[in-house]
């Protein structure tokens, strides 16, 4: 699952939702009667997309479906949150609750709880002001003035240090303008982009060691929502420039190193260097050699099941096990306190993305993309990883694209997560980064 901001095509998802959510998990504390003055069914699109634009607005998606959805006014009133009655107590509302809290700047928020959602808020620090009821056409519902006093954003300790320095504390938020999660303090001058497609917030926890490492400037992570690649190229593009100043190093990990060279080509402007880790080939005879390398690892169910990833025909239950895979396909050796996370991991995204990417590199665009960057080339490959490099350097090289290249021992595809090549991947990331190596 993954927050984003809502769009204007997501009414019509919404208001059936709401129906629904109000018909099930709210008939244990309201009437047959107070449920359909509550929700009639025949509320009007136009409006609440209107006020749902005005306010800050977040939906929750899983699987290209939304989950959840709420918005809150620059008053600070939380006017609406519902879940899906099929995801409750999935951790669903917490998150979108996050969202809201961190996008206005008041101190204090303001709710008008029901019956069923008081114990919910209750949880979460907000104290009622009193009971009232409310009419809804002629019929009365019971709900809860509640207000929560001293938000502030959320904050995560990392306990982990690189060369003995304490990581600092990470401060993290969505925006209120697109989904973003911003690790340390401005001005954000790095950004991560993750990998997949559809791999959402699997690199925070590298985005939060880079936070507290970096002198003098913040990461952004960026959160991938849509289904085709122009636009999340543009999405992209409009997360760095609506929460970084100037030129920004991009970081881009597996398929988000083909989106941050995509990106690197159309918008040269914003870009100071870039760099690429564990990046897939750019040329599709080297394709065969990522599947012999990993099959060498695989039973003969697991190889039938990648077959069907390739094919972009994975289903949302098939790529949580994929995961598994690949955890012992594309690493070396984990770490013994590793721990992967990432928001959730979207099928429908990698689906349709993926057999985007694989038409471009069959028809040789990224590679045309790479002669259009204008920034330094940084690659940074597992020797172990079972995506050779040379699938990106020998492409490179032969067109006449300069760039440098830092092949890390004991590795494979996700150095970060590596028991022997962790601590000289962050140092090659520190140098990168600082322009002590090369450009």
């Amino acid at each position: 699952m993954y927050i984003r901001k809502y769009e204007r095509n997501d009414c019509r998802e919404i208001l059936s939702l709401f129906y629904d959510t109000v018909h099930t998990v709210n008939s244990g504390d309201y009437t047959r009667k107070q449920l359909f003055a509550w929700a009639t069914g025949k509320e009007n699109p136009e409006e609440w997309d209107e006020s749902l634009m005005k306010n800050y607005s977040f939906v929750a998606v899983e699987d290209g479906a939304i989950v959840g959805f709420g918005d809150i006014d620059e008053g600070g009133y939380l006017n609406r949150l519902f879940v899906h009655k099929d995801h409750q107590r999935e951790g669903v509302a917490s998150a979108i609750c996050d969202a809201l809290e961190q996008a206005v700047q008041n101190s204090r928020i303001e709710v008008h709880a029901s019956v069923t959602s008081r114990p919910f808020f209750e949880k979460r620090g907000y104290k009622i002001i009193k009971k009232q009821e409310v009419k809804r056409g002629k019929t009365a519902l019971t709900n809860y003035i509640m207000e929560k006093q001293g938000v502030v954003s959320n904050r995560e300790f990392i306990k982990e240090s690189i060369e003995g320095r304490e990581i600092k504390e990470a401060l993290h938020r969505y925006t209120g303008k697109e989904m973003v999660r911003l690790h340390g303090n401005p001005p954000y001058m790095t950004v991560l982009v993750h990998g997949g497609p559809g791999d959402i917030g699997s690199l925070e926890n590298v985005a939060d060691c880079l936070a507290g490492i970096l002198p003098g400037s913040g990461v952004l992570e960026a959160l991938q929502s849509k289904y085709s690649i122009n636009e999340l190229v543009e999405e992209l593009y409009q997360q760095i420039k609506n929460n970084c100043s100037g030129k920004v190093c991009i970081i881009g990990h597996s398929w988000g190193a083909w989106l941050s060279a995509l990106l690197a080509s159309e918008y040269p402007e914003i870009v100071k260097r870039l760099i690429l880790i564990g990046c897939p080939p750019l040329e599709d005879e080297y394709v065969s050699q990522i599947n012999k390398r990993r099959c060498k690892k695989m039973s003969d169910g697991e190889r039938d099941l990648f077959e069907k990833l390739f094919e972009g025909k994975i289903s949302s239950e098939e790529m949580g096990l994929i995961s598994d895979i690949l955890k012992k396909t594309d690493n070396y050796c984990l770490r013994d306190d590793c721990y992967y996370k990432s928001d959730r991991t979207d099928s429908k995204m990698y689906n349709a993305v993926f057999r985007q990417a694989c038409r471009i590199r069959s028809r040789g665009g990224f590679l045309k993309a790479f002669g259009k960057i204008k920034c330094d080339i940084y690659l940074v490959h597992g020797r172990q990883d079972p995506h050779p490099e040379k699938g990106v350097a020998e492409p490179l090289r032969k067109s006449g694209i300069c760039f440098e290249s830092y092949i890390l021992d004991k590795c494979g595809h996700s150095p970060f997560l590596e028991k022997f090549a962790r601590q000289e991947f962050y140092d090659i990331l520190l140098w990168i980064i600082s322009g002590k190596k090369g450009g």
